[in-house]
């Protein structure tokens, strides 16, 4: 129904940026002190729901990008944009009977990195991808150990795998390894939404930032983070394996 799409701009209360407005106070209270500006959250809402390459969006309920929105603010995430911390994406799932297009909240890799920074046990962590012409050497079992070494003047040649590395401020550290075969293996047997026939589905559309996910998602599980960021990394683990046209 039109009058029920949030980015027509028909309504009787406005435009998209009046409807967000109306809705500040409720997103600034969901935003943890400390985290991004509410302004700017807002900004970042408004670009996401009028992102190009996400036309559908328009397409969805109120209700459910609020909701999606709300679920941002309370990580304290960007949407969007260039840091990649947290999406907008809408699914064509059955809801009461019909298949209706809805709005979802997904965090990239980049934003369970961002909450996992916050824990004030951590020190540093990274994601990279590991070319076949890097030199990559892991070592498990006594005296755990991770080298990854670049020749900047050689070409890196094609991705064969990808790691997490989490250094904790108790000296320690923690790290997941998985090729690129594994990463397949794992969504296959795992994401439940996962399509190879459909070119939408976002593991087809940008599997390098997935897998690098899946390994981020795996390394934090073995870490002392914070509640919050714990929450985020079993919230995305679990939205990975949810078969979302069941909902």
């Amino acid at each position: 129904e039109i009058a029920n799409q949030v980015a027509t701009t028909t309504e009787k209360k406005g435009t998209l940026g009046d409807w967000l407005k109306e809705r500040k106070d409720a997103l600034n209270s969901a935003l943890p002190v400390g985290t991004v500006n509410v302004d700017r959250f807002m900004q970042s809402a408004a670009l996401a729901i009028t992102n190009p390459k996400m036309p559908n969006l328009r397409l969805c309920s109120k209700e459910s990008i609020f909701r999606s929105l709300k679920e941002a603010a309370s990580y304290g995430l960007e949407l969007n944009g260039t840091l990649g911390q947290a999406y907008l994406i809408p699914y064509n799932e059955k809801v009461n009977g019909k298949y209706e297009m809805t709005c979802h909240f997904q965090m990239g890799y980049k934003g369970l990195i961002a909450l996992a920074r916050r824990s004030n046990t951590i020190k540093t962590i990274a994601a990279e991808p590991v070319h076949e012409n890097d030199i990559f050497e892991v070592q498990l079992g006594m005296g755990r150990s991770l080298s990854h070494k670049i020749d900047i003047m050689k070409e890196r040649g094609a991705i064969i795998g990808y790691y997490c590395l989490v250094e904790l401020c108790n000296g320690g550290s923690q790290f997941k390894v998985m090729s690129k075969k594994d990463v397949e293996n794992h969504r296959n047997k795992f994401s439940k939404a996962y399509d190879e026939k459909d070119s939408n589905n976002i593991w087809n559309k940008n599997f390098d930032a997935m897998a690098l996910k899946t390994v981020v998602i795996q390394a934090l599980k073995l870490c002392p983070i914070s509640i919050e960021a714990m929450d985020a990394v079993i919230r995305e683990e679990r939205e990975d394996i949810k078969d979302i046209t069941d909902l």
